[in-house]
């Protein structure tokens, strides 16, 4: 008996001997995993493509996406890749275009845009009325950028931060929420997906209707200012704007809100690099995404 409880012991000494912890390398990724089932890296292909430009790839472009993710044996890298490849297709900015004309201006397009510009000029060729020349001319002045908005985001010379910008600061989105109220809250709701707190909204409304004999001055995140141009110069600027940014990505994508660790993460990475594209890829390229553990 004696014998026997000896050699248990020592085999629990000799085990615990032998046993080391696991290492753990830090930004290490893990080795591909190659038993994906080819039905996971299909779909994963065809997702991607309506999700970025709301229709299905062509059997060029799916061959081609199966070879880079292939190649890659479907690792993160590899579906960077993909995602990168679409988002370098002209359609990727239409669409995103398209997305944001259908959640801000009602569906109203570059055509439309050009038809109020007409009527704006016609309007100021047929009175004399200084007052009303003025309007018409800031009018104008407001939706011209908009014709251009897709082929400058296509070029990289408008960010997406001003394309929303772009998007709020025009007739169109006036016609969609009338009145100075009714576009504060607009603003949070389309953005920040709340409504904006009663003392928001009262120095919101103070802002873009500023009154210079009204004290105190207005305010909007802790910064000062005294017209709808400073009122949508520091919205767009905010944390919060960034962080809805992060949230609609997630929602669109992934149906799901994101965790603190990923709100916080991804909204100081995209108010640093100002990469709306960036922001994407981490979300379309992760695991989750591409439907794997």
């Amino acid at each position: 008996m004696f014998r026997g409880f000896l050699l248990v012991i020592i085999s629990v000494v000799l085990f615990s001997a032998c046993k080391k912890d696991p290492i753990v390398i830090d930004g290490n990724e893990a080795p591909p995993d190659a038993t994906v089932e080819t039905v996971v890296k299909e779909n994963y292909v065809n997702k991607l493509y309506i999700s970025l430009l709301g229709r299905k790839a062509t059997s060029a472009e799916f061959d081609a996406g199966m070879v880079i993710i292939n190649q890659g044996n479907f690792s993160k890298s590899s579906r960077t890749e993909l995602v990168q490849v679409i988002q370098g297709k002209s359609e990727f900015f239409d669409n995103e275009f398209k997305i944001a004309c259908a959640n801000l201006v009602n569906e109203a397009d570059t055509s439309e845009a050009r038809s109020w510009l007409n009527i704006y000029k016609q309007a100021q060729q047929s009175t004399n009325d200084k007052d009303a020349i003025a309007w018409q001319q800031m009018e104008i002045d407001r939706l011209s950028p908009f014709i251009p908005l897709v082929n400058n985001l296509r070029g990289g010379t408008v960010s997406f931060v001003e394309m929303h910008k772009t998007m709020v600061n025009n007739s169109l989105y006036d016609m969609v929420n009338m009145g100075t109220q009714n576009f504060v809250n607009s603003m949070f709701l389309n953005f920040m997906f709340r409504e904006p707190t009663d003392s928001v909204l009262v120095n919101g409304i103070r802002m873009i209707d500023y009154d210079p004999g009204k004290k105190p001055a207005p305010f909007l995140f802790s910064q000062e200012g005294h017209s709808k141009a400073d009122f949508i110069s520091i919205f767009f600027s905010s944390d919060e704007y960034f962080e809805g940014q992060v949230r609609a990505q997630y929602k669109r994508f992934l149906f799901r809100e994101p965790s603190t660790e990923e709100m916080v993460g991804q909204t100081t990475k995209y108010k640093a690099t100002n990469s709306f594209q960036a922001l994407q890829i981490y979300v379309l390229a992760g695991n989750e995404y591409a439907g794997i553990k």
